[in-house]
């Protein structure tokens, strides 16, 4: 079951990845303006919280637990500026490539820090995504890739990998729902808290004609982040953030794909072009392998 839930994350990521690019390159003055914009849009899809809360066993409620969800949660707004400021400076297929980091780096810090010990089967599972994914991209970018991007891509990951980390802890301790709404309290909280500062809050204040007219588009992209997120983390608590991790590096094929279906359609930059049509079905039949040997 939870690899269904791992492949449900990076469908809805594939396409929040292109509207996050045309976001930082049509709407938004400065790429930080991301966080804002999609916390106070998670701000907005957080009203449905309340519809959850008889389903929330508040009995199992930790709150040394609860707290660790929310630190998860402002890991990943930590996480997401860097990426963010990473798309001002590298196309967003090239950025997208270095969260590969993470399934690279995760099964070791899963092994020494948790002690989590995966199959051989899994192991040669995840490198065969880390390298169809890696070689997808290749097909379309040159990879002449400036060191600042390398540099926030790495910091980026780091926030990931400990995101990961944290949260298959939390899990062990208290309820799925209980987790998740902790988590993106800390997104809405750090999200909005550079507003707290003069100079930025006068700069948004700025732009915010520009902003409110894109407002529900911000809403429509951070409804498909949440359903990605939750889908991501029920994963996480069903198997193993490794592998979880590993099915994610599929977002470039599921770009692709989404490429092809609506290919008369996109008016946005593509991530994933169709060229080399023939070599990209060879990757995702690399993928679907590789896949196959996680689950």
């Amino acid at each position: 079951m939870w690899l269904l839930f791992a492949l449900i994350a990076p469908l809805f990521w594939a396409a929040v990845h292109v509207l996050d690019e045309h976001c930082v390159d049509n709407i938004l003055e400065k790429p930080w303006f991301g966080i804002i914009t999609s916390s106070a849009a998670t701000l907005v899809a957080f009203l449905v919280i309340p519809l959850l809360l008889p389903f929330i066993e508040w009995q199992s409620l930790g709150t040394k637990w609860f707290l660790y969800a929310i630190v998860a949660g402002v890991l990943i707004q930590i996480s997401q500026s860097f990426y963010f400021t990473a798309l001002s400076y590298s196309e967003a297929g090239i950025v997208a490539a270095y969260w590969n980091f993470t399934p690279m780096v995760l099964p070791f810090a899963s092994y020494y820090l948790l002690g989590n010990i995966l199959s051989i089967t899994h192991y040669i599972g995840i490198a065969v995504l880390i390298i169809a994914s890696t070689w997808i991209y290749f097909l379309d970018y040159d990879f002449k890739t400036r060191l600042n991007t390398l540099g926030l891509m790495i910091l980026a990951t780091l926030g990931q990998i400990c995101l990961y980390l944290i949260m298959t802890i939390v899990y062990k301790e208290i309820s799925y729902l209980i987790a998740i709404y902790g988590m993106i309290t800390g997104i809405i909280l750090s999200g909005l808290s550079p507003l707290i500062v003069p100079k930025i809050r006068a700069s948004v204040l700025t732009n915010l004609p520009k902003l409110k007219s894109n407002f529900w588009f911000f809403v429509y992209i951070e409804v498909a982040n949440l359903i990605a997120l939750g889908s991501a983390q029920l994963a996480i608590k069903l198997g193993d953030a490794s592998l979880v991790a590993a099915v994610e590096t599929t977002i470039p094929a599921f770009t692709f794909l989404l490429s092809l279906g609506f290919k008369a359609k996109m008016k946005i930059e593509q991530i994933i072009t169709i060229e080399n049509l023939s070599q990209k079905m060879i990757v995702i039949i690399l993928m679907v392998i590789g896949v196959w040997l996680v689950s």
